[in-house]
């Protein structure tokens, strides 16, 4: 069976409302499942994206933003360090 049908299976087995943001809490994977709208460069009209949040209602990362923040933090550290040294 396709994953994304194994969501919405999920989600309609659920007894769960909406909360106030409209997030749907999926009880099998321990998240809230909500959406997200983006602006991509040069798009008309905001795209609207389903993404998982963590029970605290934080964003969950998907593999390249992780990766994109790890980067931030290690330039961060970097720059940092390098400041630092020039004191």
């Amino acid at each position: 069976m396709h994953e994304l049908y194994k969501v919405r299976l999920v989600l309609l087995s659920t007894q769960h409302w909406p909360n106030e943001q409209g997030w749907l809490w999926c009880d099998e994977v321990g998240l809230w499942l909500g959406v997200v709208e983006h602006q991509f460069p040069r798009a008309t009209s905001l795209v609207k994206t389903p993404r998982f949040f963590h029970k605290e209602g934080q964003l969950v990362l998907t593999a390249k933003e992780a990766e994109a923040c790890a980067r931030r933090a290690a330039e961060a550290a970097r720059l940092k360090a390098l400041l630092a040294r020039s004191k």
